[in-house]
């Protein structure tokens, strides 16, 4: 008889440590799960901001490359300037 109250004494004691043991487990997964919903929104952040980084560098590449035709087709259609350089320096 006392043989049968210690196996349910251990039996009990280990089904009491198991449950918290999954209590402790169940604490951490929950932890895991609030890190990684913050870390999900700080890589949408990070995404979202380097889009519009991206679209910011693309309209100042273009504005940029706008600016250089323009100079360049404006020089292109202004007249030029001719200067005479004289072919043979008269020192000795």
């Amino acid at each position: 008889m006392r043989d049968k109250e210690a196996q349910v004494k251990e039996k009990d004691q280990f089904h009491k440590n198991e449950i918290a043991n999954n209590r402790e487990m169940e604490g951490k997964i929950a932890k895991t799960e609030r890190m990684y919903t913050r870390l999900q929104q700080e890589y949408q952040n990070a995404d979202r901001l380097q889009d519009a980084f991206n679209s910011e560098v693309s309209i100042v590449v273009f504005f940029s490359f706008d600016a250089s035709l323009n100079s360049v087709s404006s020089c292109s259609q202004s007249p030029t300037l001719r200067v005479a350089v004289p072919l043979c320096s008269s020192h000795p």
